[in-house]
């Protein structure tokens, strides 16, 4: 991933089978450079395998996701979905590991996140199920979680630029069908509706209740008092 500001950008992906991020100028010139974890401080250990997918400014530091394993390099692996924030200069200020290491070897993983201060906002994949977490830093605490059926989250933003008053937006992928399914969720992680070959029903809204007939693959209720379904865009 890449982010840019005023003075440079940073580039962020895995080496070695760590956690790597760079930061050059205007001109392209090398500033710095780390590998994560770096040290056996954090909730990753060092000799955790590691890989960043997401990374986003907030304010002068770095927030950063992905997954860290959950056993040595050169063992066999799952792996947690990982957070953590850094200094402008790439030191790490804390991390901080969710999920289970699930037994059946399948990874868990973030991969798109929305930072809002102290309330981060994650989607990524769960034991084979498309996953969203809110977790709140002042209180260590994840606030909401959510399972959202088979396949995997892949991106989230808010609804309306620079705010959640409209809630946010959740694309991902179905496994089985490789179809792309876009759910609309409040903060606190309720789902309008979302129809994909199935009824899901989370919250006490149906497919079948909002849309009478129910919904073809791919369309999703867009408001709740909308009573219809709009079609978006399968691939």
């Amino acid at each position: 991933d890449v982010v840019a500001d005023d003075a440079g950008v940073v580039m962020a992906g895995s080496a070695n089978q760590q956690g790597w991020m760079v930061r050059r100028d205007l001109s392209g010139q090398h500033q710095w450079e780390a590998l994560y974890p770096g040290g056996n401080n954090g909730a990753c250990p060092q000799s955790h395998p590691a890989r960043i997918h997401k990374l986003a400014i907030d304010g002068g530091t770095y927030v950063a996701a992905g997954l860290c394993g959950t056993a040595a390099m050169g063992q066999p692996n799952v792996a947690d979905g990982w957070l953590m924030v850094t200094d402008h200069k790439g030191g790490l200020l804390w991390d901080r590991t969710f999920g289970d290491g699930d037994p059946n070897g399948k990874v868990d993983e973030i991969l798109d996140l929305v930072a809002f201060g102290d309330d981060f906002y994650m989607v990524g994949r769960r034991a084979g199920q498309a996953w969203y977490l809110h977790y709140r830093r002042s209180i260590d605490a994840v606030i909401t979680e959510r399972l959202l059926g088979p396949g995997g989250l892949h991106a989230i933003t808010t609804a309306t630029p620079n705010t959640l008053s409209d809630g946010l937006h959740l694309a991902g992928v179905r496994d089985a069908t490789g179809s792309v399914f876009l759910i609309h969720m409040d903060i606190d992680g309720r789902v309008d509706c979302t129809c994909d070959n199935k009824t899901l029903s989370i919250g006490g809204s149906s497919c079948e209740e909002a849309c009478p007939g129910g919904c073809d693959d791919g369309e999703v209720k867009v408001t709740e008092s909308a009573r219809a379904c709009s079609s978006i865009t399968t691939q």
